[in-house]
Formats: structure tokens, C-alpha cells, sequence
């Protein structure tokens, strides 16, 4: 620790320089002026810088083969395993670079190495909320939450597990009355009584639970402490949609289409509002847009692949489906619109794979049984 404290005072004005460099986005000098360093932080802005300018490589590369059958549906770094070797090389236990280090795992898909070096790196530094967003891309299941948690070596009355553990399980459609008692603990005034955050998050698990009406209300609480905030929005507007409340979703949708368009978020309350009014191929627009401002938006592609199906155009639902599922694999929606659109195709043995798929994400949901009551009747001799 010691050789580390000299080795950042050394490292003081190039630190510095490197950090207003990423504040600018100048990540190739940031990248230079920092080669050399020895401190971790130093490091950390190198190692970083790199890995960022490479992703804008791989990204453009990937939009080089845009239309043609050989694009993967994700980018691919090449340089991952590169930037993975130098991290592990420099032996160093400082939270950032383990951050780096399962970042880097993660990539290559090695999610018992990322929940391993996280849970280290947490232990030492719990206020990373990325390092907890990364942690949550490889918790599939109830019961490895439990083990994730387990594993980081913090106070049992921290907050931010319990965080973690909310975002999780309303992630895994998993979300209970315990989920919605510790988003009123964190509501507190011994916490964090205004976090719009957390609210969100309320109403999330209130949502998961179909407790639509208190969703509803729990959002327009949050609308009127924060009318600009977008985060979140496009949930909003799927409660009001299943609610049929087509007066305040257009109200909605005209709202925040005159503050910012060009968000993902926005674009789905647009596409809600459109598919409301059975205008199908108005809606497929607003969310193929919705996925070209963010290629990595789970509920567009899923959403997009809902009004395909609407639209007996199967095929393309079902390539929208598969780019949601290499997002996350762990909401069952992507897994039922496969279902139906096998179904729809009358490919009863491949629908069953994925109605079994769903029903183990979302046992409650009886949708899906009577998805897999059809394909069984079908299959029978």
C-alpha cells in the first residue's frame, strides 16, 4: 500500500491530466500520457482508456458488415484478452483493477471468475455501482443471488445489497413482498427518502407482481417529484398500456416526444402508444428506432418482436426475439414470443423448448402453461 501511496504522488499531475482527458472522452491521450505509470489509478485510466478505444473499434468494425449474413449479432473485441493479461500482470489488489479484471472475464464468459473477483473487489470498495451492474449479468437464479451476496464481505445493514438485491430479482421477475418492504426501508428517512431510484424500483417489483393499479400510482408519485426524468419511462408506459389507460399513455408519449426523441426510452413509449391504437407497422418504427439509438435495449428488441407477431410476421419476430435473449437471458417475454411465434409457424417441438424456457423463469404465469398445454396436445399421437 505503501509503494502504491509514492508511487500516486509521482503519478499527481499525469493523474490529473489523464483524468480531464476521459472527462473529455479524449480516451487515446488519455491512453498515452499515462503508459509508464506505476500507480493503480494510473493504471486504471490506461488500461481503461484502451479497452474504450478498442470497443469504438470493434464497434465500427461490426457496422462495416451492417446487411450482410457475416455480422455477429454482437461486436467482437479482439484485444480483450490483450487487456486481460496486462491487468493480471500488474498483481495488484486495487478494487478498480479487479473491476477491470471481471470486466474483462466477463467478455471472454467466464461468470464464475466475474462473481469471484467482483465479490474481492466489493469487499474492498462496495460504492461501485458498476461493479454491482456487472456482478448482476451474471446472477441467473434466486438461490446464486443468495451466494453473491454471501460472498461480499460488507455489514449487514449496508445498503447497498439490499440495492442489488432489489435490481436483481426485479430483473429475474422474481421480485416479492420483501423486495417492496426493503424499498420501503431504504425510503426511510434514515436512508434515502427521495430516491427516485429506488421509487423506480418500487414500482418495478409492484409491476412484476401485476399490482398494476400501485405501480401506476407509485410512478406518477415519481413523475411529479421529477417530470424530465426519462429512466424508467418506457415501464411506464408498458403499466399504462396493460391498464388500456390510452388517454394518459398518449398524453405521455406527446410529452416526452417534444423533451428529448431520441431516447430509447421515448421511442417505446411511442411505439406503446401506436400499438395501442392498432397501428402496427407505426410502432414497428418507433422501436426498430428505439433499438438503432441503443442496440443493447432489451425491452425494444422484445417489444419490437411483440408487434411483429401482431403482424404474422414471424421470421422477423423471431430474429428480434434472439437479439433480446443475447442481451439477457434471463426475463421470460423473449422466450414466450418464441414460443408463440413457432406456434404461429405450427412448429409445435420447437414452441415447447421455449414455452418450458419461460415457464422456469415465470412459473406464476399461466400464459405460458397454456402455451404448453397447446404444444403437448399437438405433439400427441
Amino acid at each position: 500500500m505503501g509503494n502504491d501511496q509514492e508511487a500516486e504522488r509521482a503519478d499527481a499531475d499525469v493523474l490529473l491530466f489523464g483524468q480531464r482527458c476521459m472527462s473529455m472522452k479524449e480516451y487515446t491521450r488519455a491512453a498515452y500520457h499515462t503508459r509508464g505509470c506505476t500507480s493503480a489509478k494510473a493504471l486504471f485510466i490506461n488500461i481503461y482508456s484502451r479497452f474504450l478505444v478498442s470497443e469504438k473499434r470493434a464497434l465500427l468494425e461490426w457496422h462495416n458488415e451492417d446487411s450482410t449474413r457475416m455480422q455477429p449479432l454482437q461486436p467482437v473485441n479482439k484485444e480483450i484478452s490483450d487487456l486481460l493479461a496486462e491487468v493480471e500482470n500488474t498483481r495488484k489488489k486495487d478494487p478498480f483493477l479487479l473491476f477491470l479484471k471481471a470486466l474483462f472475464y466477463a467478455r471472454m464468459s467466464r461468470a464464475d471468475d466475474v462473481r469471484e473477483t467482483l465479490a474481492e473487489s466489493l469487499s474492498a470498495y462496495p460504492w461501485n455501482w458498476s461493479a454491482w451492474t456487472l456482478l448482476g449479468t451474471c446472477v441467473d437464479s434466486s438461490s446464486l443471488l443468495q451466494e453473491v451476496l454471501a460472498s461480499v464481505k460488507l455489514p449487514p445493514n449496508h445498503p447497498l445489497p439490499k440495492m442489488f438485491q432489489i435490481k436483481i430479482l426485479n430483473e429475474l421477475q422474481a421480485a416479492s413482498e420483501t423486495e417492496i418492504g426493503l424499498c420501503d426501508h431504504l425510503l426511510s428517512e434514515d436512508w434515502f427518502p427521495k430516491s427516485l431510484w429506488v421509487m423506480s424500483h418500487r414500482a418495478r417489483a409492484l409491476y412484476g407482481l401485476t399490482h398494476f393499479e400501485r405501480a401506476e400510482e407509485q410512478f406518477e408519485k415519481l413523475m411529479d417529484l421529477d417530470p424530465d426524468r426519462v429512466d424508467d419511462v418506457d415501464i411506464y408506459s408498458n403499466i399504462l398500456y396493460t391498464l388500456q389507460q390510452d388517454k394518459k399513455l398518449t398524453l405521455l408519449a406527446e410529452r416526452f416526444m417534444k423533451k428529448d426523441k431520441d431516447r430509447p426510452e421515448v421511442c417505446c413509449i411511442v411505439g406503446n402508444h401506436y400499438s395501442m391504437r392498432g397501428e402496427h407497422e407505426k410502432a414497428v418504427k418507433y422501436f426498430r428506432r428505439a433499438t438503432q439509438l441503443d442496440r443493447t435495449c432489451f425491452h425494444a428488441w422484445t417489444l419490437l418482436g411483440h408487434e411483429y407477431l401482431e403482424m404474422a410476421n414471424a421470421p422477423a419476430a423471431i430474429e428480434s426475439y434472439r437479439v433480446a435473449l443475447a442481451i439477457d437471458t434471463k426475463d421470460y417475454r423473449p422466450w414466450f414470443g418464441l414460443g408463440q411465434a413457432y406456434t404461429q409457424l405450427g412448429l409445435p417441438t420447437y414452441a415447447l423448448f421455449y414455452y418450458q424456457k419461460a415457464s422456469y423463469l415465470r412459473p406464476s404465469e399461466y400464459v405460458l402453461w397454456d402455451g404448453l398445454g397447446e404444444c403437448y396436445e399437438q405433439l400427441a399421437p
